[in-house]
């Protein structure tokens, strides 16, 4: 048996009066702080020139992608000095990497997985997504063009989300599209046209929005979701067909998103089949038949389709971190707004109610005060994703309503007590995270 925590000393920190308060306005002093302890500028040139410094040109990408194959080659000295030169070329190259994984050469597989490693070992992505986040109360001129290159190099899902919201919110001055973005419909790469399609069809012309229509039948699935998100904040009902299709012919992440528009759109109306990786055609064939009956009468001038963000994993993440934020560092949140009752703490406890849970807060908070606990959120996947991990809390499992819900998966220090692994299990549904449920990983405590 290995010791278990209070789980009161995982999220009751926080105090009963901090729940009922709403959260601050957005503050970037954080951020300023990452880049001052990094000795890089925050003012408006400086962060541009960050970005450009981190966008390869392309006689830059074409060398770098040449020395891919030489982490196979038969002369050890090649393999090495390839190595090392993809590796000192920093984030972004990590997507040339990313591909490596899966080559035939297992030397090939090995070393791109060693430079991945050592590449991600530093800050480089909370530096960049802290920059990308700055830019939105600097806004320099050209911001909008220069984080449109940098984009194909965000690997980090954190980033891309920073930098895809940053565009978004200086993409559109006087109610008019950037020229970059507009120009973007029609670049060669996913990264760049699946960004400049959710901008511009939220808040393109007419004329432009026709443009990011023909995207819903793009080659890339990631372009083909963007245009429809895009497209559907414009209040275009005419997206669901494509959204439809992408629940049997996208991978999972993507056929997630679908689904959770689509069930924006329909609100009550929506089908009672909700989107498995095994039961896909049913899926489909349901918000098909929606479509018959409803698509005419359908009516989206009050619905939450806005695209304020795109991954479901993301946003589990997202939400996660700040419900640690409240119960951890004491941050003012909303709780209720956060979280979803029933509300599970392990196998051990549940709350049928936000009255009960929040007495619950008063009593432990106490009992916590002064605790010295920290915690890391490492990832998020779908609870598919989670069922199948070796150290997935299954008894928990089984008490869960698994439906729309992910796992945002978290590394807390205990005093006393060492690391352990725990998940935020989070429902995402209609465009909205809450956090339903905190476990355990099963194992061993970490020393």
């Amino acid at each position: 048996m290995i010791a278990r925590p209070s789980f009161a000393l995982i999220f009751l920190i926080v105090l009963a009066p901090s729940v009922c308060r709403s959260q601050p306005a957005p503050d970037y002093a954080e951020d300023e702080k990452l880049l001052t302890a990094a000795g890089l500028p925050f003012d408006g040139p400086g962060l541009l020139e960050f970005f450009r410094k981190r966008t390869l040109g392309e006689a830059e990408v074409k060398r770098l992608s040449l020395l891919i194959p030489q982490l196979g080659d038969n002369d050890f000295g090649k393999r090495q000095k390839a190595s090392d030169e993809l590796a000192a070329a920093g984030p972004p190259v990590l997507p040339y990497l990313r591909l490596a994984l899966s080559d035939a050469d297992q030397e090939v597989q090995r070393r791109a997985r060693e430079c991945i490693d050592t590449i991600e070992k530093g800050p480089n992505a909370a530096r960049a997504a802290a920059a990308a986040r700055l830019l939105r109360s600097k806004r320099p001129k050209d911001a909008c063009a220069v984080l449109l290159a940098f984009l194909p190099f965000a690997d980090d899902e954190d980033v891309k989300e920073a930098v895809t919201t940053t565009l978004m919110m200086l993409g559109v001055r006087d109610s008019r599209v950037e020229e970059s973005l507009a120009t973007a419909l029609t670049e060669k790469t996913p990264a760049k046209r699946a960004a400049a399609a959710m901008i511009v069809g939220r808040s393109g012309t007419a004329e432009q929005r026709k443009a990011v229509q023909s995207l819903l039948t793009d080659p890339s699935l990631e372009v083909r979701i963007a245009a429809a998100q895009g497209l559907a904040a414009a209040r275009d009902k005419s997206v669901a067909p494509a959204l439809a299709v992408l629940l049997t012919e996208a991978p999972p992440p993507i056929a997630q998103q679908a689904e959770d528009l689509l069930q924006r759109m329909a609100g009550d109306k929506a089908p009672t089949v909700t989107w498995e990786d095994a039961k896909r055609q049913p899926c489909r064939d349901a918000w098909e038949a929606w479509w018959k009956s409803e698509g005419e009468k359908l009516d989206l001038a009050k619905a939450d389709v806005d695209p304020l963000t795109r991954n479901p994993t993301h946003q589990a993440r997202q939400v996660a971190q700040l419900f640690m934020d409240g119960v951890v560092k004491g941050k003012t949140i909303d709780f209720n707004s956060i979280t979803e009752v029933p509300f599970h703490i392990s196998e051990h406890q549940s709350f049928q109610t936000h009255e009960e849970l929040n007495k619950e807060l008063t009593k432990e908070a106490k009992q916590v005060q002064g605790e010295n606990v920290q915690f890391k959120v490492k990832g998020g996947v779908s609870i598919g994703e989670y069922a199948k991990m070796p150290n997935a809390n299954k008894k928990f499992l089984e008490k869960m309503d698994k439906r729309q819900l992910y796992a945002a998966l978290l590394e807390i220090k205990l005093p006393l007590q060492g690391d352990m692994e725990f998940a935020v299990f989070v429902r995402v549904s209609g465009g909205k995270a809450r956090v339903t449920g905190l476990a355990e990983a099963e194992g061993q405590i970490k020393k």
